[in-house]
């Protein structure tokens, strides 16, 4: 076949490739096709073009496998025109790997004449992953149909997609026959209607755990506390998780707690933590002296008082329907902060469980507040220890950095010829030692840009052999913060425009470099300029021509939003004015 375009795109294909005649004659393979059969050291005369491709197959079924008959089937139909397509996988194992190929035979009309083309595509990789994927969700259901709780999810539609076995011990329902079911009809209407309001709010992507009383197929009550877990997907609710732990014998305890009352009146004088009873309108009908004693109220003035008098989160109308919740649910468990009687405000967690013989509410609370200081020394704690591990990274990195300045810098003594070369890949490396050293001095992820500038330009003023002088200008009134993310990219792009300033300084007794910092509401503008006498062949930065090795890095650096560069040329100075905003910087006060 002439080596046209078309020809030259099938040489460069990287799956093996053969064109056969109408009769089923290879009459072309492709490099891939040359380069399978070298690496498999097939003897096979000009790799195979003048033989019968057909005949190789039928020999293949004979001596090395039967499945090669449909495929030998599946090719004479492309080939008579019965099929315009036929694909079918087949195993090509040898002594040391298992592959997998997909054969993709095509017609083609060439000379006037019908060809086909064949294509064998390595599937080996896909069909392990398939492999892979395939065991891992054996050893995932495993796991779950082993776990001592109802795992189920649910579309938005409401319909199963997945269930363990637990829902069988529960509901009845296998695994297998759960799917596509709606959970009306798996959990029966009563619930359903009970769970419809969590169900309403998780499908808007809120988090549910509720408490729920269960009676499976044998009549036994099983106490559950449900999660309900929405699936967000790009902002979007696909469904939800649920997970149903079987709680019963913890409210088992509660039950038994409500029904002893006598028990209940002894508990409630001796006991060391806070109780007490509420009527349905809120009001303290008894508590016992650890109650009053956390508030600092006897116990006649905590009787002539009502939640809402101690509770400090909760407005008289948000416990009016906190209260309700409790009667409908007849138990909950929260934490909320009370305001004592000198106002000191209290942390405490609270269990009630409502009596519906006594139409009161019974209220356990205890005092956390010791628990919540402490978990706020430990989270500062943590913070500090963060604190010091991310200075003394910062700080590490730094000197390693350094540390190859300084061996740059010597290799550049060493070797006078590369001096330029070696001085500008240290000043890269020193404008990121900048970057981390500033970090760590501020002890922050993010850095002030002033600072990065002003570092930068104390390197600078090192460079090469001449004597440099870098006058820096800032004004004072605002700061501009650089996120991690472009505090590296920013200062190489800072260090390439001052480092290319003075190399291009026509003044031969002291190279002047101006820089100056300033800001307005939204950005940050950064202006260096430096004497230039020679405007001939003046870069294009906006169109990225006759850019320098440094230009041409400054460009691939510079962030695509919120930073721009222009380079201009007024009578002898070259001004480069780079600009930033949003999101490169955000603009503080100092």
């Amino acid at each position: 076949m002439p080596l046209n375009l078309p020809g030259a795109a099938l040489e460069a294909l990287p799956s093996p490739l053969t064109i056969l005649d109408n009769s089923g004659t290879i009459i072309y393979v492709n490099q891939a096709w040359k380069h399978f059969a070298d690496s498999n050291q097939l003897s096979i005369a000009n790799y195979g073009v003048g033989l019968s491709y057909l005949d190789y197959c039928n020999e293949a079924r004979i001596t090395h496998s039967p499945d090669t008959n449909p495929i030998l089937q599946g090719i004479n139909d492309v080939i008579s025109g019965v099929n315009d397509e036929f694909i079918s996988q087949y195993p090509c194992h040898s002594l040391t790997e298992n592959l997998w190929f997909q054969m993709h035979v095509v017609p083609l009309d060439y000379l006037g004449a019908r060809h086909v083309i064949v294509i064998h595509n390595n599937i080996s990789e896909r069909i392990e992953t398939e492999t892979s994927l395939l065991k891992s969700e054996r050893r995932l259901n495993l796991v779950l149909n082993n776990m001592p709780a109802l795992i189920g999810y649910w579309n938005a539609d409401l319909i199963n997609e997945f269930g363990n076995k637990a829902y069988i011990e529960m509901f009845g329902i296998d695994p297998i026959s759960i799917k596509g079911k709606h959970i009306r009809d798996v959990i029966g209407e009563h619930l359903y209607q009970l769970n419809l309001p969590y169900i309403e709010k998780v499908l808007s992507g809120e988090p549910q755990v509720f408490e729920r009383a269960i009676t499976d197929p044998k009549g036994k009550v099983h106490y559950t506390l449900a999660s309900y877990i929405p699936d967000i997907d790009q902002g979007s609710v696909k469904g939800f998780f649920v997970l149903v732990k079987d709680i019963t014998h913890i409210k088992q305890t509660e039950i038994e707690l409500r029904k002893s009352e006598q028990m209940s009146r002894m508990m409630l004088d001796i006991s060391i933590e806070g109780f007490n009873f509420v009527d349905l309108n809120g009001r303290f009908v008894d508590a016992n002296s650890s109650f009053c004693q956390m508030l600092g109220y006897t116990k006649a003035e905590m009787l002539n008082m009502c939640v809402n008098d101690v509770e400090y989160l909760e407005n008289p109308e948000q416990t009016a329907i906190h209260l309700h919740k409790i009667t409908t649910e007849s138990f909950d468990r929260f934490e909320t902060i009370m305001q004592a009687k000198s106002g000191r405000l209290v942390d405490v967690e609270v269990s009630v469980a409502y009596l519906s013989d006594k139409e009161q509410y019974f209220s356990y609370t205890r005092d956390i507040t010791q628990r919540i200081q402490a978990e706020k020394l430990r989270l500062q704690e943590l913070e500090q220890q963060r604190d010091i591990l991310i200075r003394e990274v910062h700080h590490r990195i730094k000197n390693h950095l350094q540390g190859m300045v300084g061996l740059l810098g010597l290799q550049a003594y060493k070797n006078p010829n590369e001096q330029v070369l070696i001085q500008d890949i240290a000043a890269k490396i020193a404008s990121i030692a900048v970057v981390y050293g500033v970090q760590g001095a501020q002890n922050q992820s993010n850095s002030y840009l002033c600072d990065i500038t002003t570092e930068i330009c104390k390197c600078l003023e090192v460079f090469g052999s001449e004597h440099i002088n870098i006058d820096l200008t800032m004004t004072d009134q605002k700061r501009a913060i650089l996120p991690t993310a472009y505090a590296v990219p920013i200062a190489l792009v800072i260090n390439e425009l001052i480092i290319n300033a003075i190399k291009h300084n026509n003044d031969e007794f002291s190279k002047t470099v101006a820089v100056t910092l300033s800001f307005d509401e939204h950005s940050a503008l950064l202006n260096i300029e430096n004497q230039h006498k020679t405007p001939a062949g003046f870069p294009s930065f906006e169109h990225g021509q006759g850019l320098g090795v440094g230009l041409t890095l400054v460009r691939s650096m510079l962030p695509k939003t919120g930073a721009h560069l222009s380079l201009t040329h007024q009578e002898d100075t070259v001004i480069a004015r780079l600009s930033l905003e949003c999101p490169v910087i955000s603009i503080v006060p100092k």
